[in-house]
């Protein structure tokens, strides 16, 4: 058990993210974002390894929701958007110790998420904002690749990546995927009925989505095949 101390007031005191585990050598880091900061600790001994601040944001509601990614030696911190033009994304690297505030390898700005998380997967990382608006940056050194305003209503689900795809999928039951990488290619637009806030889940040959009402599985009936198939359209 270790207290989270932080300098974070008032709404930005509240966070709705999720821990998320990194590879540090030998051991297991445990991310935990949320009060204007990021922490990371050893997930054996509780003992915080690094601690980075530069999240915080002005306005009244400045609570945090998005969960840190992390892929190799990055780390993936995101901050609270509401209004959708102050929050940022920013990379670390997940080897610092102690205070590492403004050591980030890179922020992005523009077009960043509020409600949702990013996904890094090869060598990139893939964002949705509320409103909307997909991006994709490199990895390494934080350059956007391609932003992309996708349709079909809000986003309060994070994109799933597998397969050499990443899924967004709105509110609305809009599911469009793209190929991962820097050419922003459109594979697949889908539609499925209902409302969707969670995030899909991609395992054994399928994905899964979740409405307000109904659970869905699609792909193959066997489970050795690829999780990432297009979605068919939905039978009601």
């Amino acid at each position: 058990k270790r207290d989270r101390v932080t300098n974070a007031t008032g709404d930005a005191r509240d966070a709705f993210s999720s821990p998320a585990f990194i590879e540090l050598g030998q051991s297991i880091g445990l991310l935990v974002s949320g009060a204007d900061w990021i922490n990371a600790y050893d997930l054996d001994s509780g003992e915080e390894l690094w601690r980075a601040g530069g999240l915080r944001i002005r306005g009244r509601y400045r609570h945090s929701s998005a969960s840190p990614a992390a892929y190799k030696d990055f780390v993936i911190a995101t901050s609270g958007n509401p209004s959708g033009g102050e929050g940022r994304v920013m990379a670390f690297r997940a080897s610092g110790r102690g205070d590492i505030t403004g050591t980030q390898v890179w922020t992005v700005s523009r077009s960043t998420p509020d409600s949702t998380s990013p996904v890094a997967y090869r060598d990139h990382v893939f964002m949705v904002s509320d409103k909307g608006i997909a991006s994709c940056v490199d990895l390494a050194t934080g350059q956007v690749a391609w932003r992309y305003r996708l349709g079909g209503g809000k986003y309060y689900s994070s994109p799933v990546a597998g397969d050499g795809k990443v899924y967004f999928l709105s509110n609305e039951g809009r599911c469009t995927v793209f190929a991962a990488q820097a050419k922003g290619k459109t594979l697949a637009i889908n539609e499925l009925p209902g409302w969707f806030f969670a995030t899909p889940a991609i395992g054994e040959g399928r994905i899964y989505l979740r409405s307000n009402d109904r659970l869905y599985a699609m792909g193959s009936e066997s489970t050795t095949e690829s999780p990432a198939k297009k979605l068919p359209k939905s039978k009601t």
